[in-house]
């Protein structure tokens, strides 16, 4: 998880070392975007793998402070690995339907907006 990390932060920096418009910065964000996806479902396995199977407890036992301090991290990291995704994803649908709208002219964007009485 960590590498998936490292390799969606780098892809973003190093995009805006290319040319705006260049097939490399293309390439670049289209590689953010995918370990973006890839942190989301992992994220999402871990939890699920870690929800279904006991984890092992530390010997000696760890003080009741030093629990709750360690579960309340592990809870913000799965928080974090499945919601730092979701602004880019929805900001990438909003600038296509946005696109859709205004570029191309046709009824998208209003298809996804909700019906009105």
């Amino acid at each position: 998880m960590l590498l998936l990390f490292i390799a969606a932060y780098a892809s973003i920096e190093f995009s805006g070392d290319f040319p705006k418009g260049s097939d490399s910065r293309s390439a670049m964000k289209a590689l953010h975007f995918s370990f973006g996806l890839l942190v989301f479902f992992m994220a999402w396995l871990r939890l699920s793998m870690r929800l279904l199977s006991p984890t092992p407890h530390p010997e000696p036992t760890l003080p009741f402070w030093q629990r709750q301090a360690a579960r309340r991290a592990h809870a913000a990291l799965y928080a974090l690995m499945i919601a730092m995704p979701l602004p880019g994803w929805l900001a990438l649908n909003a600038a296509v339907a946005l696109f859709h709208h205004y570029v191309r002219g046709d009824n998208t964007l209003r298809r996804m907006l909700p019906k009105r009485s």
